[in-house]
């Protein structure tokens, strides 16, 4: 990867498409100034894919968003340029910008579900795109949106232009959030966490996807994600982010074979192999930095097993070349290290036996939850003649989840997978009693969950707990972190006060994030 360029803009056709430089963001707060994206620098060619990767809070995003100028308050770019083909964005009009959004720079966030407005029509949504930036009719722009749903792999693009988002899987509403993105044919995609909710076979689809329409419109993609499996299948070259620094960039390959700084080698050895049996999945200890409260030397020393005393008191290092190639590291030690070989120990003898000789602790017995086909009172029921004779009334069901049987005792995890809808989280929620299962029994403890009323299964809930898949609309957006960990302590009478209070605070350090994230709101993360 080339470092930054510092070609005027009348050398655009021969500069990068994308050259930032010493991009800094700040978000204004009590506290003071939180800088989230810490003078980041890299270059982006056309028609190449560059991976930016790190952990939840690392700076992925509003780098990201930097780019394209949508910073709102108390959040303020301070400094530094971005170069968009010999053009720097950061000196343009905001009219001039929302030229540019969605036409020259297109965007496809990670939740299609906030993303897309769910009272217009998928084929509002894309024309609406359409027409902000060409100059066409009203049908010509339809015509164009049908042939962009077409090319993303919608079936049935003419019909299915008039439905609403909901009427979508999941996979589906990704893919219309990447028509979106290409329908103006743009020269550059930022694809912020494109398939995080995703199961991995429609998330090899929307990346072969995201591929195969670079390929065809030579667009260049910055990949916002935390997954190197992603970032190995789709990019050419790869930035590294911790606390709001860019702590390593790096040629794909040389990423990978030889990475540079300890935090990348520590994300690379956190990748778990489907072949290894493991006493613990390889992670990496310790928590990222409140960025209100960076260490004095390296942000990264706290946690860095090469630490030394000049990592822990000599400032935060900048990205320097290292070695011979394109790499670039901000460690102090990044010349002297051989990060090459994994750090996680040997694979032991895997998990413990589990003793299945008593009672499970959760059972189900031919579970069954069945939806009604059709819309209305009437509208499941289906008459069919056999042999000439009189009709017969038959109520037609979707069967969401039909005779599923499984244990789980004591200490054991299992693992229900599959594509998305073919109905784990209905069994999930169903033996949970959050839906009412159609047949079939559930036992936890011994306790028969399909014989309990509601205030009995209530009491239960303390026992078991569901760990919901979408944070966007599981966690109240008008409640602190803090309050909305804290009210299930208060509602099962575990603790009030101040104990409630410490108690919050370990549990937000036992996930890895800091005690002060309980003051903070959902959508500040």
């Amino acid at each position: 990867m080339s470092a930054p360029s510092t070609a005027t803009d009348a050398e655009a056709d021969d500069g990068p498409l994308l050259d930032v430089r010493g991009l800094r963001t700040e978000f204004h707060t009590e506290g003071g100034p939180i800088v989230a994206s810490n003078e980041v620098s890299f270059s982006l060619d056309r028609g190449e894919t560059m991976g930016l990767v790190g952990e939840s809070g690392a700076g992925k995003s509003v780098t990201a968003r930097s780019l394209m100028r949508l910073i709102d308050s108390p959040g303020e770019i301070t400094g530094g340029q971005v170069v968009f083909d010999g053009e720097d964005l950061l000196q343009k009009t905001e009219a001039e910008m929302r030229d540019i959004r969605g036409n020259r720079i297109a965007m496809i966030p990670q939740d299609p579900m906030s993303s897309l407005n769910p009272v217009m029509t998928v084929g509002e949504q894309i024309t609406e795109t359409i027409r902000r930036h060409q100059d066409v009719s009203k049908s010509e722009a339809r015509q164009l949106a049908i042939e962009s749903m077409d090319d993303v792999g919608i079936p049935d693009a003419e019909e299915r232009i008039d439905d609403y988002p909901h009427e979508f899987s999941g996979g589906m509403r990704q893919r219309v959030l990447v028509a979106i993105g290409f329908s103006c044919e743009p020269d550059l995609i930022i694809a912020d966490e494109p398939t995080t909710a995703l199961d991995v076979t429609t998330q090899a689809k929307i990346l072969d996807l995201l591929n195969e329409m670079q390929e065809r419109e030579g667009t260049a993609v910055l990949m916002i994600t935390h997954n190197l499996g992603v970032v190995a299948q789709t990019c050419d070259h790869v930035g590294v982010m911790y606390a709001g620094n860019l702590v390593e960039t790096a040629e794909l390959g040389d990423l990978f074979d030889r990475p540079r700084h300890p935090y990348t080698r520590s994300l690379i050895d956190s990748i778990p192999e489907v072949d290894t049996d493991y006493d613990e999945l390889p992670t990496l200890d310790g928590a990222m930095p409140d960025l209100g409260d960076l260490p004095s030397g390296c942000n990264f020393a706290p946690r860095c097993p090469h630490a030394t005393e000049a990592c822990r008191t000599g400032g935060d290092p900048s990205l320097d070349p290292v070695g011979d190639g394109s790499s670039r590291a901000a460690c102090l030690h990044a010349a002297d290290l051989d990060l090459s070989e994994s750090t996680v120990p040997e694979a032991g003898a895997g998990r413990r036996d589990i003793d299945r000789s008593g009672q499970p602790l959760f059972e189900v017995r031919n579970l069954k939850k069945y939806f009604d086909a059709g819309e209305g009172i009437l509208g499941n029921v289906h008459l069919s003649w056999e042999g000439g004779g009189l009709p017969t009334v038959e109520r037609r069901h979707v069967k969401a989840v039909d005779d599923v049987s499984f244990d789980v005792y004591p200490g054991e995890t299992v693992g229900l997978v599959g594509e998305s809808g073919c109905g784990k989280s209905t069994v999930a929620r169903t033996a949970l009693r959050l839906l009412e299962p159609t047949d079939g029994e559930v036992y936890f403890e011994g306790q028969p969950l399909h014989e309990l009323g509601s205030s009995e299964i209530r009491s239960l809930r303390r026992e078991m707990q569901m760990i919901f898949q979408d944070p966007q609309s599981s966690l109240n957006p008008r409640k602190t972190v803090g309050q909305i960990v804290g009210r299930a302590m208060e509602k099962h009478g575990i603790a009030t006060g101040e104990e409630k209070r410490e108690r919050v605070g370990d549990l937000l350090e036992r996930v890895g994030l800091s005690r002060a994230a309980a003051s903070k709101y959902p959508h500040e993360f």
